[in-house]
């Protein structure tokens, strides 16, 4: 597993200087951003601004949701499974920046031994596309019944087992929400989340 080092917190929004301001300023300027996040594509999975949105998702679901027991450890951990671009946008903006009491530390994972320790798993759609839906679901599985957020690129990724699913609607990145799932995972999904999530 590879761990990142330390940054500052940035949010990139088009047109807009870089934001280190209170947690409400931050969410909307996170709201800004999604109004005016450019067509997604396919083809542009490693494309830096959907890689840059997909990050600041990631990063507002570790601050905005509640997770069993999370205090426990001094580090809250996001570990990434394929998705370069996604890994390299976290820890360019987000790294190490503190959850609540805890220190955010963004990792690669590899093996299931690197799954040890982690509050949000990423299954980025690169992983899925490459190694087929099998072995997304294997790594799913490895982490059932654990209180960690599995979080799945695919439109199939809720019907895997998956807590939120990054999907498409109406040609931007959006995403779903499986509270049943959730609660298994001794997750508890906060206000703004369930509010930014596409409804069907």
């Amino acid at each position: 597993m590879n761990s990142n080092s330390s940054f500052p917190l940035i949010l990139v929004d088009e047109g807009i200087e870089p934001i280190r301001k209170m947690k409400s300023t931050l969410i909307l300027s996170f709201v800004l951003l999604f109004s005016l996040l450019p067509h997604y594509q396919d083809e542009l999975e490693d494309d830096d601004t959907v890689a840059n949105f997909k990050a600041a998702f990631l990063f507002q679901f570790a601050t905005s949701n509640n997770w069993q027991n999370s205090g426990d450890s001094p580090e809250f951990t996001i570990g990434v499974l394929g998705g370069t671009a996604v890994y390299e946008a976290l820890v360019d903006k987000f790294s190490s920046k503190p959850i609540g009491s805890q220190n955010l530390v963004i990792s690669t994972v590899e093996a299931p031994e690197d799954l040890e320790g982690i509050q949000l798993l990423y299954i980025s759609k690169t992983f899925t596309k490459s190694k087929g839906a099998t072995e997304t679901q294997k790594w799913i599985k490895l982490l059932k019944d654990q209180s960690v957020l599995v979080v799945t690129d695919d439109p199939k990724g809720l019907s895997w087992g998956g807590v939120i699913n990054f999907k498409v609607v109406d040609n931007r990145i959006r995403y779903e929400v499986n509270a049943s799932e959730a609660k298994l995972h001794g997750v508890k999904i906060g206000s703004k989340i369930m509010s930014w999530a596409a409804q069907d």
